[in-house]
C-alpha cells in the first residue's frame, strides 16, 4: 500500500506556487497537495485543519512587518514540535538561524553545501583583535599563530579562527601581557558570501 504524503505551499507569488506544483507532480508524484497558501497570516489558518506533513515555504515574510515575521517564527517551530518536515527558501539568514535545523547554500541550482545549524555555529569564524604589552609577547605568539596579521608600528593584531579553536587560543594568551582582547563574530551572511567570491571559494 502506497504511503500517503501531505504538503503544504506558502508562496505570495503565483508562478513560484505553479512551478513547485509541476516539479513535485513530475519527480513526487506520491506527494499530495493538502493546501496552497499565499501569505503567512493565511497560513496559521488554513494548516490546522490540512494537517501536511511537509511545509514548503519560499520567501514567507518577504514585504512582512516585524511583528508577523515573529508570527512567522512561531508558525514555524509549532509546526516543528509537530514534527512537520520544513523546507525553508530565505535569504533572510537572521530568520534561517532561528528555524533552520539544517542550512543547504545553492550556487546556479545545485546543492553545494549542506550542514547542520551546530555544525555552522562551531565552524564559524571569529576574528580577535589583540594589543600586546611588549614585543616579546606578539613575536613568541606570532610563532604560534603564523597567519595572524601584525598591525603596523603597533603591538597589535588581528587573527581569525573557528570558535572549536577558542580554548588553545586562550591558554596562548594566558602566557601574555595584554592591553585588550577584542571579539568580532561573523555572521551566517558572511559564511554565505564566501560561496559566492569566485570559483575558488566553492
Amino acid at each position: 500500500m502506497e504511503t500517503k504524503i501531505t504538503a503544504a505551499i506558502v508562496d505570495d507569488e503565483q508562478g513560484n506556487r505553479e512551478n513547485l506544483l509541476r516539479m513535485l507532480g513530475t519527480y513526487c508524484p506520491q506527494i499530495k497537495i493538502s493546501a496552497i497558501c499565499s501569505s503567512v497570516t493565511e497560513a496559521r489558518t488554513v494548516l490546522p485543519e490540512a494537517k501536511p506533513d511537509i511545509l514548503f515555504l519560499d520567501e514567507p515574510t518577504s514585504g512582512l512587518d516585524p511583528l508577523m515575521q515573529n508570527r512567522f517564527v512561531e508558525l514555524v517551530e509549532e509546526e516543528k514540535n509537530k514534527g512537520k518536515t520544513i523546507f525553508l527558501s530565505s535569504h533572510i539568514f537572521e530568520e534561517v538561524e532561528k528555524t533552520c535545523d539544517r542550512v543547504g547554500i545553492l550556487r546556479g541550482g545545485k546543492l553545494i553545501r549542506d550542514i547542520t545549524i551546530d555544525e555552522l555555529r562551531s565552524s564559524q569564524m571569529t576574528t580577535y583583535q589583540i594589543g600586546f604589552s611588549d614585543v616579546s609577547d606578539l613575536r613568541r605568539f606570532q610563532r604560534q599563530y603564523p597567519d595572524a596579521h601584525c598591525a603596523k608600528n603597533a603591538l597589535q593584531l588581528t587573527i581569525s579562527i573557528p570558535d572549536s579553536q577558542i580554548n588553545p587560543l586562550i591558554g596562548a594568551l594566558s602566557q601574555c601581557s595584554l592591553r585588550f582582547l577584542r571579539e568580532e563574530k561573523h555572521t551566517l551572511e558572511e559564511y554565505f558570501m564566501q560561496f559566492y567570491g569566485g570559483e575558488e571559494h566553492v
